[in-house]
């Protein structure tokens, strides 16, 4: 027969796990991301399932003197039990059967341009997991990945743009969340070629300059220019400018052939 004393000590009892299962659980929301790292949150969780057993089995045979017996075949013989040990097992099982599944999780790159609302279409994200080459197209600015290891959750990983002209703001992402955001710019465009006249001679120290960017040929008549490729991202007028020849310009694009700017000479007496 049960006394008050015995009640006192099973509501004790009871409460000191549940209070235990709360400490845990707050341990798990609070050092989430370190937990994650270490790869722990799927043992903590099992771990919750003991103090939480253990406050069901106290509090309704206990103190609410609950009564609870379970037979059946185990393991090749005849399992039968009794009391608080039934409420126990049950929370167990439960829990063990309800666990999410922590295996893998799917994660959505968002791909966007660098200070722009638009986003991309075409091209593939590449996430390095180790060893492990992971791509993806692109649809309406997004790239999906399902199947990536539980042990990534929260970790930065290295993600690669494979869209001609355009490479990743910042290439490493954390993995946290169902959507990363992946921000893109322009490569930097790069112009070069050769000044020379119209008989073929090469033009030292002519004036090359597009959008706003400018620089000299060498002794050879070379020339190198680049430019910010936001700047050139639809093309551009190359100009060219000597003494004593007749300006050239012509409309280049990034990533063309090389430039041959050929310049007439001013004939003496020509306006």
């Amino acid at each position: 027969m049960l006394t008050k004393s015995n009640l006192r000590f099973y509501a004790l009892i009871s409460a000191i796990a549940f209070v235990a299962a709360l400490f845990i659980l707050f341990l798990l929301l609070w050092q989430a991301e370190t937990l994650v790292k270490l790869g722990l949150v799927g043992k903590l969780y099992y771990l919750v399932l003991v103090p939480l057993g253990l406050c069901v089995a106290a509090f309704l045979f206990g103190t609410m003197k609950s009564v609870a017996t379970y037979k059946g075949t185990q393991f090749g013989g005849v399992l039968e039990l009794g009391g608080p040990v039934v409420a126990f097992i049950l929370v167990l099982i439960f829990g063990f059967k309800l666990v999410p599944d922590h295996e893998s999780f799917a994660v959505t790159v968002y791909v966007q341009r660098e200070g722009q609302a638009a986003s991309f279409h075409g091209g593939k994200v590449v996430l390095k997991l180790g060893g492990d080459r992971r791509s993806a197209a692109i649809s309406d600015g997004a790239a999906y990945f399902s199947g990536i290891p539980a042990t990534y959750r929260g970790r930065r990983v290295e993600a690669l743009l494979e869209i001609p002209g355009y490479e990743a703001t910042q290439p490493d992402i954390t993995l946290d969340g169902e959507g990363v955001n992946l921000a893109v710019r322009a490569r930097e465009a790069v112009f070069q070629g050769y000044v020379r006249s119209a008989a073929g001679h090469p033009l030292a120290d002519a004036q090359v300059s597009l959008a706003g960017h400018g620089v000299k040929s060498d002794a050879t008549g070379h020339f190198k220019l680049s430019v910010p490729g936001a700047e050139t991202e639809n093309g551009a007028t190359l100009q060219v400018v000597a003494s004593g020849y007749a300006p050239w310009s012509n409309r280049v694009e990034p990533g063309g052939n090389e430039i041959v700017a050929v310049l007439d000479k001013i004939e003496a007496g020509t306006r």
